[in-house]
């Protein structure tokens, strides 16, 4: 009969490692044995066994199982047998045959210590802590690797409430490793627990006189009492330790503590300036303890003018590494504090690391908001040539010489970013910087490569609205895909229904299709606009009211159209032919 169809691969595995375990009683084990077998018995039990430890590596398992259970028939005592059967019990969650079958697999071979290993995670598994540490004792002298079963039963000592024997288990790890902070400290918590404070303290004791040169114990126990309120004790052993070595940066900073909890603001901050000012202290300690004082200052809202007041003295006592100046820039950066102070600050890390992007991302922000081109370039160009694939800084620089005028300039740093950056960037920059080569290439008469790179930056971002409209409108000055030219500048009326310029588009567009009734719909719309905003008679706009005035004629209304007309020269419109329309009157392309 088929009792167990599928069994963990775990039972393959441990039937190895067993065998491999499983040796041949001592003699000893022998005394303690009940029955002899005779030698015909013995010969059948080892025929039996081999072969359920066949059928069980085969993965037969049910029959490994029943055969097992056989060998057992004949050999009632046999530790291996048991404990063979004792991992088929517990896959089949039989806890009551499993338990029995792993003690009786440990009664009849008590030296082995790996049966007594199953039967203690047995118990563990089973939240049964007091026999699992009967079992773990008795292991304790049999085992090599005493340190481990001692760990293990200090646990189990303390879950079960057994703080006695936990310290117990505690001194006899000590007389095998020796004394230890880790142990100490264990002992000081449980005898903390017991509510035994003496033996608490002078466990720290022992410790620190263990290790007298080792001043970090003497700081540790400075720590424990003033923990513990006792605070007079510990400053005492802090300036103890101090008088030892001045430089201990552990009790530096315990004595910084010191006078945080009692209050003592004032020396809380010279302390902390000392450590981090401290000539012979390293600089990567100094950066540790100014990091932590920062973040503890930022989630806690500590003053601010005493934190600035800190870093100038940290920056101007010595020469600080690039990493204090980033952590204290980033600091005064999220207070808010004022750009001019920490703008030198920003060009200090740049001039260590030309690649801190973090300096030259901050330095251009300033720089953008001031709308200063010149800073802008000079943080953009020497960026190029070591960020040769992030856009950012090719976009920034594109812009400053386009501001500038420079637009063969601003030509060639957009050609080059395009051909230089990876796809990993902002899509919607690389969008844009695609919409101003376009532009560009517009302006130098090279409308082909600008329709090219317009459908370039519409691939990246469809809802590009300054592309959009600006391909439309260059599209409708050829008379050429006119509906495709529609079709995006309504696509961008959506976006920005009340953008002047973007109506104008849609209107000129219409004209050009001769659709001249619904064009001066909305070149009204669009003067109305820069009627209510003021900028109807800037010259910027002045192109604006000149297409309302040949729109207008187109509709019909000569007149209307030379009041516009007239109004577009007057505003300064850049227009070959708006004099003679005028003058004659009519509509000149």
């Amino acid at each position: 009969m088929k009792v167990l169809l599928l069994v963990v691969t775990m039972l393959t595995v441990a039937s190895g490692v067993t065998c491999a375990k499983d040796k041949k009683p001592k003699k000893k084990a022998k005394t303690q044995e009940r029955t002899e077998l005779s030698s015909e018995q013995q010969r059948k039990f080892e025929l039996v066994f081999l072969e359920a430890e066949r059928q069980q590596l085969a993965g037969n398992h049910s029959d490994a199982f029943e055969l097992y259970t056989y060998a057992l028939e004949i050999n009632p005592e046999s530790a291996v047998a048991h404990y063979k059967l004792s991992q088929y019990y517990l896959f089949l969650r039989d806890e009551e045959r499993a338990e029995r079958s792993l003690k009786k697999a440990v009664e009849a071979n008590p030296d082995n210590l790996w049966y007594k290993e199953s039967l203690a995670v047995f118990y563990e598994q089973h939240n049964q802590p007091s026999q699992a540490i009967k079992v773990i004792e008795s292991m304790v002298p049999l085992s090599k690797d005493k340190s481990e079963l001692l760990m293990e039963l200090v646990e189990l000592y303390s879950k079960n409430d057994d703080h006695k024997n936990a310290i117990s288990a505690l001194d006899r790890l000590e007389e095998i490793e020796g004394k230890s902070e880790e142990l100490s400290m264990q002992k000081y918590r449980i005898y903390r627990y017991m509510h035994e404070d003496k033996l608490a303290f002078a466990e720290m004791e022992k410790l620190a006189e263990e290790y007298p040169n080792d001043l970090r114990y003497r700081v540790l126990l400075g720590d424990l009492y003033l923990d513990n309120g006792d605070n007079d004790t510990a400053l005492r052993i802090y300036k103890e330790v101090e008088e030892k070595d001045s430089t201990n940066i552990f009790a530096m900073l315990s004595k910084a503590t010191y006078y945080s909890k009692t209050s003592q603001d004032s020396l809380y901050m010279d302390q902390l300036t000392r450590i981090v000012t401290h000539p012979n202290l390293e600089q990567q300690v100094k950066y540790n303890v100014m990091r932590s004082i920062i973040y503890d200052a930022v989630a806690n809202n500590k003053d601010t003018l005493q934190m600035i007041n800190l870093i100038d003295r940290t920056l101007s006592s010595s020469h600080p590494d690039n990493d204090m100046v980033e952590i204290c820039t980033r600091y005064m950066v999220s207070a808010n504090v004022s750009v001019d102070r920490v703008k030198p600050l920003l060009r200090m890390m740049l001039d260590n690391d030309p690649e801190n992007d973090m300096a030259r991302n901050q330095l251009l922000s300033y720089a953008i908001s001031e709308n200063n081109t010149e800073s802008v370039v000079a943080l953009c160009k020497p960026a190029v040539e070591y960020a040769s694939t992030n856009p950012l800084y090719y976009y920034y620089l594109g812009i400053a010489y386009y501001q500038q005028k420079k637009e063969r300039e601003a030509l060639e740093v957009m050609k080059q970013g395009l051909e230089h950056i990876d796809n990993s960037g902002s899509v919607d920059l690389i969008a844009r910087m695609f919409s101003i080569t376009g532009d560009l290439y517009h302006k130098f008469g090279e409308d082909d490569k600008a329709f090219a790179a317009y459908d370039s930056c519409l691939v990246y971002s469809p809802d590009e609205v300054l592309a959009l409209n600006n391909y439309a409108y260059y599209l409708s000055l050829h008379k050429k895909n006119l509906d495709k030219a529609e079709s995006m500048s309504a696509k961008s009326l959506e976006k920005e229904p009340d953008n002047a310029t973007y109506v104008d588009t849609f209107a000129w567009i219409l004209f050009q299709q001769g659709r001249y009734v619904e064009a001066k719909e909305y070149i009204d719309k669009a003067v109305r606009l820069l009627t209510e905003a003021g900028e109807a008679d800037s010259q910027d706009n002045a192109n604006i009211i000149e297409h309302a005035g040949d729109i207008y004629f187109k509709a019909g209304d000569v007149k209307g159209a030379l009041q516009f007309w007239q109004r577009a020269l007057k505003n300064g419109v850049e227009s070959k032919t708006i004099k003679r329309k005028i003058q004659q009157r009519r509509y000149l392309e």
